[in-house]
């Protein structure tokens, strides 16, 4: 707030006009001088509040740049350099070669001999040559299911041409023959149903070298 003087009394009684003018303009510029500083005052005042907050929204703002950029660091996963491989050549399965295998029994033989492409498609043959009963031989074609050989036998037998399917299990190095219920459709003898075929072992082919 700005304050201007006063004369006293007495001595504005002896003045003349041209020193109360003087006065006046005296007043004046004191009265000028003390807003000027008492607003620099303010003004500097304010001037150093404001650099003062401004250091501390400064110091604030480095620290949240720094964190950012050491979150940012850590969570940042480096792209796998991945390196393209020569391509391979399809392996190609060869077939094992023909299997031969014979079971003798109470006078009765009955021969298997057949190959196995890389599909497990089987081709071979097959003859059963029974005490009491005709000889039968044929071709056998069919796929290896698993350890379970399922093909069709067609063969001849008194001069007549059959076909019968046949099963045989695989199991340490023989092949055992399965029996079931079987139906007869469009000159083909099938199994009714395959899973309740039974290998109980009364032929039981053993694995013997090829000899043709």
């Amino acid at each position: 707030m700005v304050h201007t003087k006063k004369l006293p009394a007495e001595q504005q009684s002896i003045w003349t006009p041209s020193m109360f003018l003087v006065w006046e303009l005296y007043k004046r510029i004191h009265s000028y001088y003390e807003w000027i500083f008492f607003y620099s005052i303010n003004f500097i005042g304010i001037t150093v509040k404001i650099k003062k907050n401004m250091k501390k929204v400064s110091v604030i703002v480095i620290i949240m740049l720094g964190i950012f950029v050491s979150c940012k660091k850590e969570t940042t996963i480096p792209s796998p350099q991945i390196t393209p491989s020569a391509p391979q050549e399809a392996e190609i399965i060869e077939p094992a070669g023909d299997q031969c295998y014979v079971s003798s029994a109470n006078n009765s033989t009955v021969k298997l001999s057949f190959n196995v492409n890389s599909h497990q498609e089987v081709n071979g043959k097959l003859s059963y040559n029974l005490y009491g009963k005709d000889k039968s031989e044929g071709t056998l074609i069919g796929n290896m299911k698993g350890d379970t050989l399922i093909a069709d036998y067609t063969f001849t037998s008194e001069g007549v041409s059959s076909v019968m399917e046949v099963a045989f299990l695989q199991k340490s190095g023989t092949f055992i023959e399965g029996y079931g219920p079987t139906t007869e459709a469009n000159g083909k003898v099938s199994f009714t149903n395959k899973k309740t075929l039974k290998f109980d072992g009364k032929s039981t082919l053993l694995k013997v070298d090829c000899t043709e």
